[in-house]
């Protein structure tokens, strides 16, 4: 497992084998977690592309996840 930093609003440090299941944790934690990934991965880039500036694809977790790691939003802590 990996350990991985989030930064979207808060910082929350998590484990996961790779960066896309950062989209798992996420709707964990949302207040509004949508009823599918689609629709939440397009509500979750919106917020996150507001918060950093940057354009973050939501066609997948693992692009998702590139885009927030481009953005310094989430980085890998431990491999």
């Amino acid at each position: 497992m990996k350990t991985f930093e989030l930064k979207y609003g808060d910082v929350e440090r998590f484990e996961a084998n790779d960066a896309s299941d950062v989209v798992k944790v996420l709707r964990r934690n949302h207040w509004f977690p949508a009823d599918s990934e689609e629709t939440f991965l397009r509500q979750a880039a919106r917020t996150a592309s507001t918060w950093s500036g940057k354009s973050i694809s939501f066609d997948s977790p693992a692009s998702f996840a590139k885009d927030l790691m481009k953005a310094g939003m989430l980085k890998e802590i431990t491999s």
